[in-house]
């Protein structure tokens, strides 16, 4: 990751960089170890992260996840450059 990080930003961390390991994961534990933060949206440098969200923490109304992972949201705003 450090090489990616180098040329491209992380949108969710760069908006949240005080987030705790818990907050920042985006492997659903209850289908096993947590891994971390293993989704992830990268970048340009030209565009700057202006909104990012984790999705799909909680079960759905009908008892089933979405997935195994979370879901990971950006909205993009372009430098001008």
């Amino acid at each position: 990751m450090q090489l990616v990080s180098k040329r491209y930003v992380n949108a969710w961390q760069s908006l949240h960089p005080k987030a705790t390991r818990q907050e920042a994961a985006t492997f659903n534990p209850r289908f096993g170890v947590d891994p971390g933060a293993i989704d992830h949206i990268f970048s340009d440098k030209k565009l700057t992260p202006v909104a990012s969200e984790i999705l799909f923490r909680s079960v759905g109304a009908d008892s089933v996840w979405a997935s195994d992972h979370f879901g990971v949201m950006a909205k993009l705003r372009s430098s001008g450059r």
